[in-house]
């Protein structure tokens, strides 16, 4: 083989250098070896250390569904919506990263459901051709039911070995008191055998918070938990969110809104909130049955007020659904599905 030195190209047309797969890298490769890499469809060199990409670029992610990369000032965004992928950089250092789990359905008459799991990174670690398994958790599926049980939990979203867990689904009417854990927790349900407060899920330390309680009050003389003497009236808790816990049901006229999200620019300039918990349903007297108050918390949390479809949580925010009002003719709110976002540099 020839060995040229201090060559000058001085010609309009190209240079061809060599290219192939991953795979056809050169088994010894010395510092300053340059190559087109197939595979990635990017002009990558050695190091001494690692193959580095010249451009930046990520490598093409395969399976599952996600958004083009959007190029923010010095650095790409690639966002994954939903199924099984897996990340490749193309260079060895690290990228910010935001995983966010399912969120949790809402109850009837219940509690509102919890928000995924939220997980920031700053700078992961990444290895160039070192591919990253990734998966999106799906939000809690509505029981349809107004009298139901607790909300369906959302599953967890995961990348490489992290795991954003799945919010809690919202405690139900018919449940017996029972309440369920997850990234958040989901509000405590609002009927129980005796007057007072119902208990609400916890939140992982971490990813999130825990829900409010609900309430079970009125059947004894009129009262702050019940207007009119011997209606029982039910109050699901809001469920808990990433940035703060639910709100607790104190009383049928009292708020019982989802946990706030955590707000993030991973995806601009703009914050845009993740995680938000669902608002509490509930039994109000004398046919008042929507209060107003129970809103879905920041980050794409459902609200159980009114006959309206915003009773599901926004997907890709990992939000909780709301738990629903009696009478409302709406089924429980489902839970907003996961994301994971990697912002890399170019």
């Amino acid at each position: 083989m020839s060995t040229l030195k201090n060559l000058t190209v001085n010609d309009t047309g190209f240079l061809n250098i060599p290219k192939g797969t991953t795979a056809q890298r050169p088994g010894t490769p010395a510092a300053g070896m340059m190559r087109f890499n197939t595979d990635y469809n990017v002009n990558e060199y050695y190091n001494g250390t690692a193959w580095v990409s010249l451009s930046g670029a990520i490598a093409g992610a395969s399976g599952g569904t996600q958004e083009g990369a959007v190029t923010i000032g010095g650095s790409k965004v690639a966002t994954f919506t939903s199924g099984s992928s897996a990340f490749t950089p193309v260079y060895t250092g690290t990228v910010e990263l935001l995983i966010v789990g399912g969120g949790g359905a809402g109850a009837g008459i219940g509690g509102g459901g919890g928000a995924g799991g939220v997980i920031y990174q700053a700078a992961y670690p990444v290895v160039a051709g070192v591919a990253i398994p990734l998966s999106i958790g799906a939000g809690g599926s509505p029981s349809g039911n107004t009298h139901g049980p607790a909300g369906v939990s959302g599953t967890s979203s995961t990348f490489g070995a992290l795991t954003a867990v799945g919010g809690g689904g919202g405690g139900g009417y018919s449940a017996g008191g029972a309440v369920l854990p997850g990234g958040s927790g989901g509000g405590g349900p609002g009927y129980g055998s005796v007057d007072g407060q119902r208990p609400a899920g916890v939140g992982v330390t971490g990813q999130g918070h825990p829900g409010g309680w609900g309430h079970h009050g009125g059947t004894g003389p009129a009262s702050q938990l019940s207007p009119q003497p011997g209606i029982c009236i039910y109050g699901g808790g809001g469920g808990g969110g990433a940035g703060e816990k639910g709100i607790p049901r104190h009383s049928w006229r009292a708020d019982a809104k989802g946990g706030d999200g955590i707000a993030s620019t991973i995806k601009g300039t703009i914050a845009q909130y993740f995680g938000g918990g669902g608002g509490g349903g509930g039994h109000g007297p004398g046919g008042n049955y929507t209060r107003a108050s129970n809103s879905g918390g920041r980050g794409g949390g459902g609200t159980s007020s009114g006959p309206s479809t915003s009773h599901n949580a926004r997907n890709g925010t990992g939000g909780g659904g709301a738990g629903i009002i009696h009478d409302s003719g709406q089924p429980n709110g489902a839970g907003g599905s996961g994301i994971v976002v990697v912002r890399y540099k170019t």
